[in-house]
């Protein structure tokens, strides 16, 4: 099964290109310009396409797609960078004032809503001194993502021109660390050499050209060939604006054939702005040309003639190049694979497993939703062959939610004596009440509206969830995350980011993705993988567990 993405601000498709090429399935894009959204859908069809971003909510997402939270593999987006470009901010520290800056915050308030196991972000190298991207930056590790984030010369990874960009990749799984640059180093005549001239050629994306004046043409060509610029000709033949000018070298100057391009911008097809008059043509770079020093496959589609020259040029200047994003995923896929991997073939050792012995638990042989709800309020910090004992009694004096709501406190307190629990009745009478009231008495099998219970916190939720009404949920109790550690080697320590990571790893030992059912995983983790002294040689993991192989022998229990 290919991992999961979607892709934020998706433009016409250069990271959605990417990350299929990585092995992705990207399930949606999210863009609200149209002619980027045109191109998008003519060369990605059947992905759907949200709108505004500052309209989308996580929640809509999960329902469109059917997701459920942390079930996302990879969130990627790029958002709009005009604002923290230093062409813009002039070598300045500060971002200049654009409404699309803070669209940054919409993509950490999207990863902090689907909770993705992977974060990909990519930006201009200004937006690491504003302060949006702090914001950023300490909201993602509260969720429990580890990041690591540079300003990255992108010409190092396999595209032909010179662009630095800040990337920033995330992990609630573990440690993910930015790729190291393999190259190949690429440049322009690898790119575009083997193109006829425009006119020549059956692409329209290629023929298209602008239209220069007499004058210009002639500045054009008096240009040295391949890598030429204008201060090669030398005062008086340059024009009047440029003769006291130092800055600003590589306007109406060539590219080379033999080094990368000079960044690719909304603006590459016009030689005012930049390197980007042809190695050896009269004329500037071809759309199409920009599109493959972008490393665009290249037959990708453009809407040329529904809007136009500049509008293409734009999309394809502010495009994730494909290539960098091919290798940045293929490494975001492969830190999923190796931590997932172990975990989903335990899961589905585990679920060969018979089932253990837990005729002594009564609420599992008849499980309505009110005899869980029951159960699992009392089993909280309360051991199960205790409130055994004694459930049937307590279920055959309070037989329904509203029974329970309407007792006197002191009728439950009588009740619940034999376990010890006079403390638990004010929680346990709230909690009937709040059903009572708020669910006209009847147990909700929405784990979020579970939650919304006094008392009922995520573990005890998602039990009655999968126990009542079979949802697909890991019921995860200490025993469960203490399992999950041992067998991973991460740490565990209450609500910490170790906690989370391992929180994130619970997907992989649902039933619905051949993982034992939740009775048989409860049981497992504490009967075998006891909190001491675990029976290390009766558990059918013990090859592949860090734990068994890493403790001393001592710490390992040798026999039931």
């Amino acid at each position: 099964m290919k991992p999961t993405a979607i892709d934020v601000f998706s433009g016409c498709g250069g990271l959605t290109t990417g990350l299929k090429a990585a092995g992705f399935l990207v399930l949606a894009g999210v863009e609200i310009d149209k002619a980027s959204v045109t191109a998008y859908k003519m060369n990605h069809p059947g992905i759907y396409v949200f709108g505004d971003i500052r309209q989308l909510t996580a929640v809509r997402i999960m329902e469109t797609l059917e997701l459920a939270v942390g079930e996302l593999d990879l969130l990627a987006g790029c958002p709009p960078c005009q604002g923290f470009s230093r062409m813009r901010t002039r070598n300045r520290k500060e971002a200049v004032e654009d409404d699309r800056n803070d669209l940054v915050l919409d993509f950490v308030r999207l990863a902090e809503g689907l909770l993705p196991k992977t974060v990909l972000f990519e930006n201009v190298p200004g937006l690491l001194h504003d302060w949006r991207f702090d914001d950023l930056v300490k909201r993602l590790e509260r969720k429990g993502f580890l990041l690591d984030y540079d300003t990255l010369n992108l010409a190092k990874y396999g595209i032909p021109q010179r662009r630095r960009r800040l990337i920033l990749v995330g992990s609630r799984l573990g440690n993910l660390d930015l790729p190291e640059a393999k190259g190949p180093e690429r440049d322009v005549e690898w790119a575009i050499r083997s193109l006829p001239k425009p006119g020549e050629s059956e692409d329209p994306i290629h023929n298209s050209l602008a239209s220069h004046s007499p004058a210009v043409m002639e500045r054009i060509r008096k240009i040295p060939k391949d890598g030429g610029s204008r201060m090669d000709l030398g005062r008086d033949a340059q024009l009047p604006c440029h003769r006291d000018f130092g800055g600003y070298r590589d306007v109406y100057g060539r590219m080379a054939w033999n080094k990368p391009s000079p960044t690719i911008t909304r603006y590459s097809t016009n030689p005012s702005k930049g390197r980007y008059l042809h190695p050896e043509q009269d004329r500037e770079i071809s759309l199409r040309e920009v599109s493959l020093l972008q490393t665009f496959p290249p037959g990708y589609k453009f809407p040329l003639e529904e809007f136009g020259r500049e509008a293409v040029a734009s999309m394809m200047g502010e495009a994730f190049p494909p290539e960098v994003v091919r290798q940045v995923g293929e490494h975001v896929k492969s830190h999923i694979s190796v931590i997932e991997r172990p975990i989903q073939e335990a899961a589905k050792r585990l679920a060969t497993l018979p089932p253990f012995e837990s005729k002594h638990l009564p609420w599992r042989q008849d499980r309505t939703p009110y005899r869980m709800f029951l159960a699992e309020i009392l089993l909280i910090r309360t051991r199960a062959d205790i409130v055994a004992l004694h459930f049937e009694e307590i279920y055959r004096r309070f037989p329904s939610v509203k029974d329970l709501a309407t007792a006197s406190q002191q009728g439950i307190e009588k009740a619940l004596a034999p376990l010890g629990l006079r403390k638990r009745v004010p929680l346990l009478l709230r909690a009937a009440r709040f059903v009572l009231d708020e669910f006209e008495g009847e147990i909700p099998s929405d784990p979020d509206r579970l939650i919304r219970i006094p008392g009922i916190g995520l573990y005890t939720a998602a039990a009655i969830a999968a126990f009542a009404f079979g949802r697909p949920l890991v019921p995860a109790d200490v025993n469960v995350l203490r399992f999950l550690s041992r067998l991973t080697g991460f740490e565990m320590e209450h609500e910490t980011k170790g906690s989370m990571r391992l929180r994130a790893l619970l997907p992989l030992l649902s039933k619905d993705r051949g993982g034992p059912a939740p009775e048989i995983l409860l049981d497992f983790t504490r009967l075998i993988c006891r909190p001491r002294r675990p029976l290390c040689k009766k558990c059918c993991l013990q090859a592949e567990c860090r734990f068994a192989l890493t403790s001393p022998p001592l710490e390992v229990a040798q026999t039931v």
